[in-house]
C-alpha cells in the first residue's frame, strides 16, 4: 500500500522487481526516485512526521526489527529490535511521537505503545508501555 510523505510531495511504495525495495518518488519529478533495497522482507513502513526518514519494520527471527532510512541517502540506522508480532501499516501516531504494535509476553498478546525519540543516529524507541491485553 502506498504511503504519502507528510508534506504531500512524495509517495513511497513497495516494488518487487527484481528484489524487494521501497521506492520514494517525488510527484513533480524534480528528483530521481529513491530506491531502498530491503533484505529479509518487510512487514510495514511509514514516513517519520518530519519526512526526513522512512521507518521500516522487517522480520527478524520471532520479532521485528525497525530501521530508520534517511531520505537524504545516509545509511540505515537501527531503531530497535522488538518483540512485536504484528505492525499493521506501521501505526505511528498523528503527532509522530508514538508507535503501536501487538506483542506477546508470557503467552499473552497485548497492545503496546512505544515513544519514538530522536537519537544521535535518527529515530529511536524510548519508553514502552502496555495499553491493553487482548
Amino acid at each position: 500500500m502506498p504511503r504519502w510523505s507528510p508534506d504531500g510531495r512524495s509517495v513511497a511504495y513497495e516494488r518487487e522487481t527484481p528484489d524487494l525495495s521501497i521506492v520514494v518518488r517525488r510527484l513533480d519529478g524534480s528528483v530521481a526516485p529513491l530506491v531502498i533495497p530491503i533484505t529479509g522482507g518487510t512487514a510495514a513502513f511509514a514516513f517519520t512526521l518530519d519526512g526526513t526518514s522512512i521507518i521500516v519494520a522487517g522480520h527478524e527471527g520471532d520479532g521485528l526489527d525497525l530501521h530508520a532510512i534517511p531520505l537524504a541517502g545516509a545509511p540505515p540506522a537501527p531503531v530497535a529490535v522488538m518483540e512485536a508480532t504484528f505492525l499493521p501499516g506501521l501505526p505511528i501516531s498523528p503527532d509522530g511521537r508514538w508507535i503501536a504494535f501487538t506483542s506477546v509476553a508470557n503467552n499473552a498478546p497485548r497492545i503496546t505503545v512505544a515513544r519514538l525519540v530522536q537519537g544521535a543516529a535518527g529515530p529511536a524507541l524510548g519508553a514502552q508501555r502496555a495499553v491493553v491485553a487482548v
